[in-house]
């Protein structure tokens, strides 16, 4: 998933396109048309919280889309419509590798659902970013509060353990 050695260009152009430039897109052609109490519900990351080496194209994309989401919810309020990023941590999707290296398999506790009804919940708050997980909400205090060079450290050595190239 790193952007470097890994990705072609078109495979990097194709990645912004679909994780950012479409959500960008798509909100710009639909603001004109909402109305008072309209919603939109933008998927970001946990991974937008400081930078992820291995998944540095990823993060980097997820990272702009939870901030324009955030500051085009500002920018709504006077209309009423808003805009929240939803930040969750691995989901158990197609997506995700399923074991470790040394072929062990992986169980991820988050479920699309659960991220899903938070994010709703939050929205009902109007609350700009939602975070799923006592883990995750754990991670963006973390993010806050130390440097990043130290968390990315930490993250190189947690995931050193997963099949990622």
């Amino acid at each position: 998933m790193s952007s470097f050695n890994v990705f072609s260009i078109k495979e990097i152009s194709d990645t912004i396109d679909v994780n950012y430039k479409s959500a960008t897109l798509l909100m710009n052609y639909a603001i004109p048309y909402m109305k008072k109490g309209d919603v939109i519900l933008n998927v970001s990351s946990a991974s937008s919280f400081q930078p992820k080496p291995k998944l540095s194209l990823y993060g980097a994309i997820k990272s702009f889309l939870r901030s324009y989401s955030r500051a085009i919810n500002q920018e709504l309020k006077p209309k009423d419509i808003h805009v929240c990023a939803v930040c969750p941590g691995w989901i158990d999707t197609d997506m995700l590798i399923k074991e470790t290296v040394d072929r062990k398999k992986i169980k991820f506790h988050r479920l699309a659902k659960k991220v899903v009804k938070k994010a709703l919940k939050d929205d009902k708050k109007r609350k700009d970013m939602s975070v799923c997980s006592l883990y995750v909400k754990y991670e963006h205090l973390v993010s806050k509060l130390w440097p990043h060079k130290i968390i990315m450290k930490i993250w190189i050595k947690l995931i050193s353990k997963y099949k990622i190239d």
